[in-house]
């Protein structure tokens, strides 16, 4: 760049003027990034909420017995430690006495699988043959589409279906999509340690996004319908 007579040419000025343009859209930026980086943990709160808050406590609405229940993996340590979705499961099987009752998930951590999930409700008092073991399944979809595979449920059926509550927009959303018609059972409420909830929200919004461009859910952010009461 130069000057001719000590005067600025305007192409000169408007180059100068681009670079300068660009300078500050990149420091706004970068303003833009530590504010969102500041505010996020507090974002990140007030999206697990809404996450949580999705869903109701489950409340028995239809005289139509209960089919089954699906218990989600993802809490699941053991027969001494199995969480909250397979203790709400055995609960929920004692109050419905002639229901199905699923495991549905992967090997979790060492040693470690279905098969295990089925000892703990066999223990739990619940008959082996009311126990459905699914162990194949590695995400959600694949819960949702192995879990139908294996309960068959008829089209008038009731079945439950129990995993966390920050978790269940995008359970439900699945499960609806595979054709495999539950009532949502959140369990695991406000528990989330406060470290544990930016990761864990920004994994549910993603994979809400994901499922839904993917056709794998029916709605961005699944939310409770009237149930099927035959």
């Amino acid at each position: 760049m130069s000057a001719v007579g000590g005067v600025v040419s305007p192409a000169v000025r408007r180059v100068i003027a681009t670079r300068v343009l660009f300078v500050l859209a990149l420091l706004s930026l970068a303003a833009a990034a530590e504010r969102e980086r500041l505010a996020w943990p507090v974002t990140a709160v007030k999206a697990m909420a809404a996450l949580e808050n999705r869903f109701p406590p489950w409340t028995n609405q239809c005289a139509t017995p209960i089919a089954g229940i699906v218990a989600l993996g993802g809490s699941f340590n053991g027969i001494n430690d199995p969480g909250a979705r397979v203790k709400e499961a055995i609960d929920l099987a004692r109050r419905f006495p002639t229901a199905r009752v699923m495991y549905s998930g992967k090997k979790e951590n060492d040693g470690i699988a279905a098969v295990d999930a089925g000892k703990t409700f066999e223990q739990a008092g619940v008959a082996a043959d009311r126990v459905l073991l699914e162990g194949n399944s590695r995400d959600t979809h694949e819960n949702a589409l192995f879990s139908s595979e294996v309960a068959r449920p008829a089209p008038a059926d009731r079945w439950l279906l129990v995993t966390s509550a920050f978790h269940m927009p995008r359970a439900m959303g699945v499960f609806r999509a595979a054709g495999f018609n539950v009532e949502a059972v959140p369990v695991e409420r406000g528990i989330t340690p406060r470290s544990g909830v930016e990761f864990i929200a920004l994994k549910e919004i993603e994979g809400l996004i994901a499922y839904r461009l993917q056709g794998w859910s029916d709605a961005f952010f699944p939310g409770p319908l009237p149930p099927r009461c035959g």
